[in-house]
C-alpha cells in the first residue's frame, strides 16, 4: 500500500488518527470513543463530572457537552474506551485472575482501588485494613480473587455493554457455606437480593483447577452500556474467578436473534467511514433474498445466493469460500453444518458479509463415503457426520491449535506420582492425568479450563516417556473438541502425522482412537467408524483441532465481526457412547455446573466406560443432587446415569419433562429438551437420590468464537476460557498500528515471561532404581506455606520431565539438599535425554548435601528437560517444597 507523507501532528489526536481528511492510507481499523466517568459517591443520584449539571436520558449517549458517560461510584475514575465497537451478539466470558493497584484512583478515592487483569473497565475497591482484605489466590481451588470483605466500601464494577450477566464464584460447601452470598446493583439503582448460596459439597477443590459455578445474576436490563456493582453480603471469604456479559436485544423474537452493530468510525481502505447501525440476523442463511422468507434445510434460493434484500445477508461470493458444494442442478441450496462469518467495511462503506462454510459431506482418512449425502438438496436429517469419498481436502480450514498430549493434566494436580522406596506404585494418585502416564498401565482423566476439550484414556502408557498408546486390545483413548477437523501425530514408531477427518459440520466432537488385536487404531469419529489400517498406529504425541479458515477477505477492509457459525441444531437421540448432536458446545460436568445437595459429592474420573468427568456419589447416595447451569442457547442434553429412575427438571424456573433415552452403558443416558426461544436459560437436572452420576450438558448455540483455542494469559498459565463466548471484540484491530481492543484496553506490564517453577514435597526423587533417573517433581500448581508460586507456563509436566512449547533461549535455576550421606553425589541436566550440564553435590557425610543449578539452554518446541542424579535412592527433605526448587525462565 501507498503511505502518504504526513504531518506528525495529525496523529496526536485521541484515537489516534486525525479526522482532517476522510482519505487516510493506514491500516484498517475502528476507531473506539470515549466513555466518561460520571462519579457519585453512591447511589442514584446521576451527576456530571463537575458535580452540577444532570445527566440524561441512557448511559452512553452524547450529552449536550458532546461527551458519553458511564457510571462509577469510584473517585479519580478515568475515561475508558466505549466497547460498542465492531458487532456484538451472545456471551463472552471475562476470568479474574489478577489484581493491579491504581495510584491515581486510590490517592482520590481513599479506598484502596485495583484493576482486574490490566483491564480499564473491571475494578476492585475496598478499606485497606485488616477487617477487610482482597488478594489474588493460586491454591489448589485454581486462580481467583480472594474476597473477605462486606462492608458498603467494598465492592467490584464492571462496565460493559450488555443486557444481562452471569458470575463465576467457587461453590463451597465447607461450614457456613450457605451464608457465603453477593448482590449487585445496576448504574446506582438500589441493590438486589442476596444470591449465590450454598450448601453442596465442593467438586473440585484440591484439583488444581479452577473450582468455579456460574450464577445467573437475572439482571434483565435494557441492552446498553451499564455498570454492575458486586458486593459480598456477609463476612465469609467469597472466590471470584469472573464475570459473563450477555448482549441480547430481547424486544421481540425478531430481535433475539440479531447482531447489534452500534453506529462507530472506522477506517476501511484507507478512508475513514461513519459506519450506521443496524441489526443483521446472526446466521446469514436465515433467509431467502427476499428477506422475510425462511430459509429451510433442503430447499434453493433459486439461481443465487441472497444479495441483502431486506434482512437476509450480503454475501460477497468473490471472498467467500465453500459455496460451490451447495450447488445441485442450478440451485442454491441453504448450506446448513455451519461455517465461518466474517463481516466488514467494502471501499464504498457498505458491510459485506464473506463466510467459509462446510460442504454437505466431511472426507476422512478412510477416503471411502459413508452414509454420503446424494448432494446439498438432501436435508438436515441425521446428527451423525457424513463422509463423501475422497482424499482429504484441507482448503476450508486452518490450524485452531496443536497439544501435546501431556498437556491434558496439571500434575496429576500435585499428586506426582507413588513411591514405595524408590519405585514408582502409581502414577497419577487420586487424579491421574496424561502429564504423569510412565511405563506402567493407567487410566486418565482431564479437562480442559474450557469445560469442552478433553482427554480421558483405558489402560495407556508411555513407555519411551514420548508417545502415549494403548496397552493392548481395546485400550485407548476419546477425545472431545470444537472445531471441523482432528489431526494426530506420533514419533515413537512409524512417526508420522496424518488428518483423521476435515470439514465435519461445526461444533462439537468425539473421537475414539483405540488399539486393536495389532498396534493398529480402532478410529472412530462421533460414533461413525472411520478405519482400522497398518499406517497410522495408535501411538499419540500431539494432537491438533482444525476450524475453519479465515475467508480471504481484502487486506484494506476493515473486519468487525469474526465469529463462528454452528451447524444447524440435530439432536442425537441413541445415547450411544462416543455420539453427539450436531451443532452443539459441550460443557463437561467438572466446569461451571452448580452443585448442590445435602451430602458431599465425590468427583469421579472416566474411564472406558464413559469417556467424560462425572461426579457422584459419596453422601449424595441418600440425597437428591440438584446441577444447575446457566447458558446462552436454545435446546439441551442432560447425561447422567440410569434413566429408568426419577430425574426432574426445571428450565427458568419452570417444570419441563424432557425425553429420555438409555444407552448401552447407564452412566451414559441423556435427557433432551427442546427449546425454541434463544436466549438465557438456565437449567437444573435434580438426579434422585443413590448416588446417581452426572456427565454434562450439550448446549444447542447458535454461534461461536473464532478464538476457542486462543487462551487466556495469567500470570501463572495459558487457560483456555470457557463458557458459550459466542462474539468477541477483543480481537477486533482498534488502532492504525493494529493493536486489538485486548491490546489497547489491557495493561499486561505486570505478566512475566513464560517459565515452569516446580518442586517437590515428598521425600524420593528419583524416577526408578539405578542411576541417572529423572527427578520426580510434584508441585506443579499452587503455592506453599512460604509464599513460593509454582507453575507451567509454556511448558507441560512429563513424568519426570518439563516439554517445553515454545522455542527461545531459558534460564535454568535450581538448588536443593538431601539426606543421602554420599556428599559428592552428581547431578545431570538433561535436554532430550543428553547431558547439557552437570555437576556435584557439596557437604560432607555427617550434613545434608546441598545441590544448586544455574545455567542457559536454547530449546525447541517439544524438547524435554530432566535434572538426574547418579544414584538409585535419593532422599529430601522438607514439606511444601521448602527443600527443592527448580525454574525454567524466557529470557528471549
Amino acid at each position: 500500500m501507498a503511505t502518504k507523507t504526513r504531518q506528525l501532528a495529525d496523529y496526536l489526536v485521541v484515537g489516534g488518527l486525525s479526522d482532517q481528511t476522510d482519505d487516510i492510507e493506514v491500516r484498517p481499523h475502528i476507531k473506539p470513543g470515549l466513555l466518561y466517568p460520571s462519579y457519585v459517591a453512591s447511589g442514584t443520584s446521576n451527576k456530571l463530572m463537575d458535580g452540577t449539571t444532570d445527566h440524561s436520558g441512557a448511559w452512553g449517549t452524547a450529552q449536550s457537552d458532546g461527551r458519553k458517560y458511564y457510571y462509577t461510584n469510584i473517585a479519580g475514575s478515568k475515561p475508558i474506551k466505549d466497547p460498542r465497537i465492531g458487532a456484538h451478539f451472545g456471551s463472552q466470558r471475562h476470568r479474574f485472575t489478577s489484581l493491579q493497584k491504581l495510584e491515581q484512583e486510590t490517592a482520590n478515592h481513599g479506598n484502596d482501588v485495583f484493576s482486574i487483569d490490566g483491564r480499564e473497565w473491571i475494578r476492585a475497591s475496598w478499606k485497606p485494613d485488616a477487617s477487610q482484605t482482597m488478594n489474588l489466590a493460586h491454591d489448589n481451588y485454581g486462580t481467583y480473587i480472594n474476597w473477605d470483605a462486606n462492608s458498603a466500601n467494598a465492592f467490584i464494577e464492571v462496565t460493559g455493554y450488555f443486557s444481562e450477566a452471569n458470575w463465576l464464584q467457587h461453590a463451597q460447601g465447607e461450614a457456613g457455606a450457605a451464608a457465603r452470598k453477593f448482590k449487585w446493583s445496576i448504574d446506582g439503582g438500589s441493590d438486589s437480593s442476596d444470591i449465590g448460596a450454598m450448601t453442596a459439597g465442593n467438586v473440585l477443590g484440591g484439583r488444581y483447577v479452577n473450582a468455579s459455578a456460574v450464577y445467573a445474576m437475572g439482571v434483565g436490563a435494557t441492552l446498553g452500556i451499564h455498570t454492575l456493582k458486586i458486593k459480598a453480603v456477609n463476612s465469609f471469604s467469597l472466590f471470584w474467578f469472573g464475570i459473563e456479559l450477555i448482549v441480547q436485544d430481547t424486544t421481540s423474537t425478531t430481535t433475539r436473534s440479531q447482531i447489534q452493530i452500534p453506529a462507530q468510525n472506522a477506517i476501511s481502505y484507507g478512508k475513514k467511514f461513519s459506519v450506521s447501525a443496524s441489526t443483521p440476523h446472526y446466521n446469514p442463511f436465515a433467509f431467502k433474498t427476499d428477506g422475510s422468507t425462511a430459509w429451510a434445510s433442503g430447499a434453493h434460493n433459486g439461481t443465487s445466493w441472497p444479495v441483502g434484500t431486506g434482512s437476509s445477508a450480503n454475501i460477497d461470493t468473490a471472498t467467500s469460500l465453500g459455496l460451490e458444494n451447495w450447488k445441485y442442478s442450478g440451485n442454491y441450496y441453504k448450506p446448513y453444518n455451519g461455517g465461518r462469518v466474517v463481516k466488514w467495511i467494502a471501499s464504498d462503506g457498505t458491510i459485506k458479509t464473506s463466510v467459509t462454510i462446510m460442504p454437505p459431506n466431511a472426507r476422512s482418512i478412510k477416503t471411502t463415503a459413508i452414509s454420503a449425502k446424494a448432494n446439498a438438496s438432501v436435508a438436515n436429517d441425521t446428527s451423525l457426520p457424513t463422509f463423501e469419498a475422497g482424499t482429504i481436502d484441507n482448503s476450508l480450514s486452518e490450524v485452531a491449535k496443536t497439544f501435546h498430549y501431556r498437556e491434558f493434566g496439571n500434575g496429576s494436580a500435585n499428586g506426582g506420582v507413588g513411591i514405595s522406596g524408590n519405585a514408582y506404585t502409581t502414577q497419577g494418585g487420586t487424579y491421574p492425568d496424561a502429564s504423569m502416564v510412565g511405563a506402567t498401565v493407567d487410566d486418565i482423566a482431564y479437562v480442559m479450563e474450557d469445560g469442552l476439550t478433553s482427554l480421558t484414556a483405558d489402560d495407556v502408557r508411555a513407555s519411551q516417556l514420548i508417545d502415549i498408546h494403548g496397552d493392548g486390545d481395546g485400550d485407548g483413548y476419546y477425545f472431545t473438541f470444537i472445531g471441523t477437523g482432528i489431526s494426530f501425530n506420533n514419533t515413537a514408531t512409524a512417526a508420522k502425522t496424518y488428518t483423521a477427518s476435515q470439514n465435519l459440520p461445526y461444533g462439537t466432537h468425539a473421537v475414539k482412537l483405540y488399539r486393536t488385536s495389532t498396534t493398529d487404531p480402532l478410529l472412530i469419529v462421533d460414533g461413525v467408524t472411520i478405519t482400522c489400517d497398518t499406517d497410522t498406529k495408535n501411538e499419540l504425541n500431539e494432537i491438533t483441532f482444525h476450524q475453519p479458515k479465515m475467508p480471504p477477505i481484502p487486506e484494506d477492509a476493515c473486519i468487525i465481526a469474526d465469529y463462528m457459525l454452528m451447524a444447524d441444531y440435530v439432536q442425537n437421540t441413541s445415547a450411544t457412547i462416543g455420539t453427539i448432536s450436531k451443532g452443539v458446545r459441550r460443557s463437561g460436568a467438572s466446569k461451571d455446573h452448580f452443585y448442590d445437595c445435602s451430602g458431599a459429592i465425590v468427583a469421579m474420573g472416566g474411564g472406558n466406560t464413559y469417556p467424560f468427568y462425572h461426579y457422584g456419589p459419596g453422601s449424595h447416595s441418600g440425597n437428591t443432587m440438584a446441577v444447575t447451569l446457566p447458558y446462552f442457547g436454545t435446546s439441551f442434553t442432560s447425561f447422567a446415569e440410569d434413566q429408568s429412575q426419577t430425574h426432574t427438571f426445571t428450565l427458568d424456573g419452570s417444570a419441563v419433562t424432557p425425553t429420555e433415552a438409555d444407552s448401552d452403558e447407564t452412566r451414559a443416558d441423556l435427557f433432551y429438551h427442546a427449546v425454541s426461544t434463544l436466549g438465557q436459560h438456565t437449567k437444573v437436572h435434580t438426579l434422585p437420590a443413590g448416588g446417581y452420576r452426572f456427565a454434562g450438558t450439550d448446549v444447542a448455540s447458535p454461534i461461536h468464537t473464532s478464538s476457542h483455542y486462543q487462551a487466556f494469559e495469567t500470570p501463572f498459565l495459558y487457560e483456555l476460557v470457557g463458557g458459550d463466548r459466542n462474539m468477541e471484540q477483543t480481537n477486533l484491530v482498534v488502532t492504525h498500528d493494529g493493536k486489538t481492543w485486548d491490546e489497547v484496553t489491557r495493561d499486561t506490564s505486570y505478566m512475566g515471561p513464560n517459565g515452569a517453577h516446580v518442586s517437590r514435597d515428598g521425600s524420593n526423587i528419583n524416577a526408578t532404581t539405578g542411576s541417572n533417573h529423572g527427578y520426580l517433581w510434584d508441585l506443579y500448581r499452587g503455592s506453599d506455606s512460604a509464599g513460593q508460586e509454582y507453575y507451567t507456563k509454556g511448558f507441560a509436566p512429563n513424568f519426570a520431565n518439563l516439554i517445553c512449547l515454545e522455542d527461545g533461549t531459558y534460564k535454568i535455576d535450581g538448588m536443593g539438599y538431601t539426606s543421602d550421606g554420599s556428599y559428592d553425589l552428581a547431578w545431570y541436566l538433561k535436554i532430550n535425554g543428553v547431558t547439557s550440564t552437570e555437576g556435584s553435590c557439596s557437604g560432607d557425610s555427617t550434613r545434608a548435601n546441598h545441590w544448586s543449578i544455574n545455567t542457559v539452554v536454547v530449546l525447541k518446541r517439544g524438547d524435554t528437560v530432566q535434572l538426574n542424579f547418579a544414584v538409585g535412592a535419593m532422599y529430601g527433605s522438607g514439606s511444601n517444597g521448602q527443600g527443592h526448587d527448580f525454574s525454567i525462565h524466557k529470557i528471549d
